[in-house]
């Protein structure tokens, strides 16, 4: 996959809602909105109540969460292209 993009899995405790490719991320986290583009450090956050955003190539795709945590899987010690959002 291109450069630009990034590897999603939003999943909750019974199943997988999403799995894709997407070229960016924005998440309701307790601290504020968190964008994230590829290319990103690897990071761990606490999700907020508030609408998932993910940019794929037919256009946006918006999923309503109640909680949840969304991590990062390290792919080369500084940069990561796969990204977990936990429900």
């Amino acid at each position: 996959m291109a450069d630009k993009k990034m590897q999603v899995s939003l999943v909750t405790q019974k199943e997988n809602i999403f799995e894709g490719w997407v070229d960016s991320i924005i998440v309701p986290a307790e601290s504020g909105s968190l964008g994230v583009l590829p290319g990103y450090v690897p990071i761990i956050a606490q999700l907020a109540v508030g609408i998932v955003k993910l940019g794929t190539e037919k256009g946006p795709r918006y999923f309503g969460i109640q909680r949840g945590y969304k991590a990062s899987e390290e792919l080369n010690q500084v940069y990561s292209r796969k990204f977990f959002i936990l429900l």
